[in-house]
């Protein structure tokens, strides 16, 4: 965590101009969901999708550019040198964006009424489920920013794992409060994560996410199924 109470403020006060990036956006892609059409998804996608994926990349670099404030913020506050930042450049995003739209909306409406559901309780159901996921790819924005900024940065140790946690995997990590490699932990977000990352100068060595996840020093037999239930629930989302 912060070494300083002003450190501990500029986090705080980054995942809150994170919340309201998200309520922002919450809005324009509800608007858009309108043009998705359940009963014509094949002949609406496109419209669709050419509207809502711009939408989120838009979010994804403003989530980016408060990113780099606050490291900025931060660092002045824990008595650093601020790091040069690094901003991830934005296709491989936009393309796992793209994918994430498609599976979570379109696609996922016509397997629910292949199973048997009314087409407008389908519809209600996947724009909760594409919303969490376009949720996840704006804040990876600030979240990559963050992560990659640090792993460039040859005096910073690692990142923690901070926010309030919406499931039990979350509350996990955060509450360890362990710091993690950049060069070996990628930050895990599922679809509605509210999770981020602080930066840790100084505090010990940093732990891989192998360690993370696998030590027996530090995970309990709940913790390591608690991870084993986030890797099945989220495998689709995870690199080969």
């Amino acid at each position: 965590m912060a070494t300083t109470q002003l450190g501990a403020t500029a986090t705080r006060l980054h995942r809150a101009a994170q919340d309201i990036i998200v309520v922002d956006y919450r809005r324009l892609i509800r608007q858009a969901w309108r043009l998705l059409d359940p009963a014509d998804v094949d002949g609406t996608t496109a419209v669709w999708m050419r509207v809502v994926l711009p939408l989120v990349m838009q979010g994804r670099e403003r989530s980016a550019r408060a990113a780099a404030g606050y490291l900025a913020a931060f660092a002045t506050a824990e008595g650093v040198t601020p790091p040069t930042v690094v901003i991830p450049a934005p296709e491989v995003a936009r393309r796992a964006a793209e994918t994430s739209l498609r599976v979570t909306g379109p696609v996922g409406i016509k397997a629910l009424t292949a199973h048997g559901w009314e087409v407008q309780a389908a519809a209600a159901a996947m724009e909760r489920l594409m919303f969490g996921a376009a949720k996840r790819h704006i804040l990876n924005g600030g979240r990559q920013t963050i992560t990659e900024t640090i792993k460039a940065a040859p005096d910073v140790a690692g990142w923690r794992r901070v926010g309030a946690g919406s499931c039990d995997f979350c509350r996990m990590l955060i509450g360890r409060g362990e710091v993690y490699s950049a060069d070996t932990a990628r930050f895990a977000s599922h679809d509605d994560c509210n999770c981020s990352a602080e930066p840790a100068y100084g505090g010990g060595p940093a732990l891989s996410v192998i360690q993370q996840t696998a030590s027996r020093r530090t995970a309990n037999p709940t913790d390591r199924a608690r991870v084993r239930q986030w890797i099945a629930d989220n495998r689709a989302t995870l690199p080969a």
